[in-house]
């Protein structure tokens, strides 16, 4: 699908509310071919199921990497707390529980961030194509 549709159809999907129903009207200016026209239909679905798959694959592929950077995060700040009493008075102890910490916290702002932040994006675009899906698809002649 042409990728300039899809983001008008987007844009326009934004200002109608999430509950009100969808629907995609395409224009003829010459008669109507009813096969072409259920090819089309069964296209634009295959689309949006295609990137709707695609999706739910990012936001999977996204809570993995979440999981892995707590994880990270953990062992970071475990090692700190187990290297702070061999740190005090060792400048090279000192700056690697430091540096544990820093990361630590470092590895868990970025989970933070990803899980709320990423997610959000990916939901919406989840619940833009989840809309399409539903959406009536229709050709009308009468173009004004």
């Amino acid at each position: 699908m042409n990728p300039g549709v899809v983001q008008y159809l987007k844009e326009c999907s934004d200002d109608i509310p999430l509950d009100a129903p969808l629907a995609i009207a395409f224009g003829l200016e010459s008669g109507r071919d009813r096969n072409l026209e259920a090819q089309l239909i069964t296209s634009i679905r295959k689309y949006f199921r295609y990137e709707l798959f695609i999706e739910r694959r990012r936001i999977r592929r996204l809570l993995k990497r979440v999981l892995q950077y707590v994880g990270i995060a953990l062992a970071f700040l475990t090692s700190g707390i187990a290297l702070e009493p061999a740190s005090r008075g060792h400048l090279l102890f000192m700056t690697a529980h430091q540096g544990l910490y820093v990361g630590g916290w470092v590895f868990l702002w970025e989970a933070f961030h990803q899980f709320s932040f990423q997610r959000a994006t990916i939901r919406r675009a989840i619940s833009d194509y989840e809309r399409f899906l539903k959406a009536e698809i229709r050709f009308d002649t009468d173009v004004n």
